[in-house]
Parts: structure tokens; C-alpha cells; sequence
């Protein structure tokens, strides 16, 4: 009996309206489950009403006093500030908070119900926008004792070729660093231990060569999931790629899809390759 639209949306302070919403109810108009997609949003309205007929050409007179809201990250299930607003009206509005501190929030459940009856709708709110920065960390084996122990962020970053590899570790949803206790995932498995933070966007995810710069990188890298942990990705440079590139002009780089299995969001991540000016005695 209740549908819901996106009314509309707020970005940078301006507000945006749906001229003609279009109003869904799982199981009346449409399977399960209810999804509805756009991009970046700081945060975004939601019009309910309650159908009346059997035909859905008739409404209710509503009230938001009677109604209860609750909308979490559907990658961790922590709590997205929401409301609802509307006095005797045949529509009320849901603002859900899709921003947090600058953090926008990927995936939301977000189920209202009517607190005198047994009437619920649930849908999920995804935004679909291409981040603009990733989590990386790089060790070098020839370093390993001078690894980093925290992750950087950027949109694009450059591992150094050296004869003897390296391994990078990123994310397009969290952040990491070293801890001596168990953490939340070890790279190499059991070897290094890293706790993640980050209240949302702890999303499972595939990760997959998109292109490269020089057909040679492709036989000298490899890119996958920490195992037991795919909301992290892992690539491998082998130490035979700097002397495969020695030659070779231009700036080397290897394009990265990152697939949400949650949000179905693609991200592109950038990694140039630069050979390390240092001299080492082998």
C-alpha cells in the first residue's frame, strides 16, 4: 500500500526537484527489490503516500506522526540520519542524509513504516558517482623493513619499479594501517596485520585489469582481492617489469575496475609506473 519517489536532492547547498516523480510499491508496479540510483548527493528526498484503491488512482490523507523511518549503510550497517515531515497531507517527504563529513555514502536500506498498521516499504538508495580517491599503501620487498604502516589516498598514484617487486594495497572505500593485534585482514595472508576504519562503504568488491599503457605490464603485474577481505585489492608488480620498461618511452600506467558487488558502481583507478633512480648492489 505505500509507494515512494525520488522528490528530488540536494548538492553543494542547491536544491534539485523532480518535475514528474514516479512513485514505486514492490509487489503493486514492480518486483523486489525497489532501487533508486543518481549521483552524488549530499542528501536526497523521498516522497511517500499510501494507496487508497486497488486501481492506485486514489490516496490517503497521511501523517508523519504516525510513520517511522530507518535508513543504515547497506555495506555495514551503520545508522544514516533521516526524517520524515508532513501533517494530514496526501504526500510526505523522507530527507535522508547521503553525506557524511565529506563521505558519501554509496549504499542505503532505508525502510519506512507505519507504526498503526502492518504497512512497510523497503528500497535501497545507491549513488552511482566515480570517486575521486582511493587508500593505497606500497612496499617494496627490498624495503620490507621500511614499509609504510598507513594507507594514502589520492586519485591516481605511482609505484617505483624495482628488480626485486613490490605489492600494493588499496580501496576505493577504506582506509588502513598496520596493528600488531588481529585486525581486520593480514597481507600477506597471516603475515602483516591491518585494521580498516571508516563508518561506511566497507564493500566487497572485484577487481580486474581495464588497460594498460604498454603491452609488456600486462605479463609482469597481477591485481586481486585480499584473500578473505575483498573490499581490499592487491597489486603485485613482478621486478622483471622495470627492465621490460627500461626502453620504453612515455609515462607507463595501468588502468584498474573496481566493482562494487553491493552498489554495482564502477570505479577506475590509475597507477603509473616510474623506474626508482636509486642504485643498489645486487
Amino acid at each position: 500500500m505505500l509507494q515512494v519517489a525520488l522528490g528530488g536532492y540536494v548538492v553543494n547547498n542547491v536544491d534539485y526537484t523532480e518535475d514528474a516523480p514516479v512513485y514505486h510499491e514492490p509487489g503493486f508496479d514492480i518486483f523486489y527489490p525497489l532501487v533508486i540510483s543518481l549521483s552524488v548527493a549530499d542528501q536526497v528526498h523521498i516522497e511517500l503516500r499510501k494507496r487508497d484503491d486497488q486501481t492506485g488512482t486514489s490516496f490517503e490523507i497521511i501523517d508523519s506522526a504516525n510513520f517511522s523511518i530507518t535508513t543504515v549503510d547497506g555495506t555495514t550497517g551503520a545508522s544514516v540520519d533521516s526524517s520524515l515531515a508532513g501533517t494530514n497531507s496526501q504526500i510526505l517527504i523522507a530527507t535522508i542524509d547521503t553525506s557524511d563529513s565529506g563521505t558519501y555514502i554509496k549504499v542505503i536500506d532505508c525502510v519506512i513504516n507505519e507504526n498503526v498498521s502492518n504497512n512497510s516499504i523497503m528500497f535501497r538508495i545507491i549513488l552511482a558517482s566515480i570517486l575521486e580517491s582511493f587508500s593505497y599503501l606500497t612496499v617494496y620487498q627490498r624495503t620490507l623493513d621500511e614499509r609504510p604502516t598507513s594507507s594514502s589516498c589520492g586519485s591516481s598514484f605511482i609505484v617505483l619499479l624495482d628488480t626485486r617487486g613490490s605489492y600494493t594495497l588499496f580501496s576505493p572505500g577504506v582506509t588502513f594501517e598496520e596493528t600488531s593485534s588481529v585486525g581486520n585482514f593480514s597481507y600477506p595472508t597471516g603475515a602483516i596485520n591491518y585494521s580498516v576504519s571508516g563508518t561506511y562503504n566497507r564493500e566487497d568488491c572485484t577487481f580486474s585489469l581495464s588497460s594498460v599503457s604498454h603491452s609488456v605490464i600486462v605479463d609482469n603485474i597481477s591485481v586481486f582481492g585480499v584473500p578473505g577481505y575483498p573490499k581490499v585489492g592487491v597489486l603485485i608488480v613482478d621486478g622483471s617489469l622495470r627492465s621490460e620498461l627500461i626502453d620504453e618511452i612515455g609515462n607507463p600506467y595501468v588502468d584498474i575496475d573496481i566493482i562494487g558487488t553491493t552498489s554495482g558502481s564502477i570505479d577506475i583507478l590509475r597507477v603509473y609506473f616510474a623506474k626508482s633512480n636509486r642504485i643498489y648492489i645486487l
